[in-house]
């Protein structure tokens, strides 16, 4: 739930694509450790 917030305010605030990029990774990075199998995924999807 908290993922999906924060996801859904990356998509509307960031300035740019590459921008909206970083902010996924962080994202990411801080909920690797607890949802690997998702977040890869997510990370293997990110450019579509």
């Amino acid at each position: 739930q908290t993922f999906n917030k924060e996801l859904k305010n990356i998509k509307e605030n960031s300035l740019d694509y590459e921008d909206g990029l970083e902010k996924l990774d962080d994202l990411c990075n801080r909920f690797k450790s607890k949802y690997p199998n998702f977040i890869k995924h997510i990370q293997s999807n990110k450019e579509r």
